[in-house]
């Protein structure tokens, strides 16, 4: 997990990875479910957008954001328009 800024503002996020589950569970806790197949290592994943929210549905390589009223989802070229790396 990295620290980005957004209009002078922070805000914590990752990028998914079909790789590794355990991070984006650890980062998203109960907000993020998986379901799939480890044999054939096709996963259906998503994020809830707020708690009690709707389910978005995660492709690799997407940017998991954390906001103060719940998560967004990025594609990666979205993401590196709004955001850049707190230094």
């Amino acid at each position: 997990m990295s620290e980005y800024t957004l209009r002078g503002g922070y805000v914590e996020a990752m990028q998914f990875s079909f790789s590794d589950l355990r991070l984006p569970e650890s980062f998203c806790g109960r907000d993020f479910d998986s379901d799939g197949d480890p044999e054939t290592n096709k996963y259906v994943c998503a994020v809830r957008s707020m708690p009690g929210g709707a389910w978005r549905e995660l492709e690799d390589g997407d940017w998991i954001v954390r906001f103060s009223d719940g998560y967004r989802i990025y594609p990666e070229d979205e993401f590196n328009v709004l955001f850049e790396p707190l230094v």
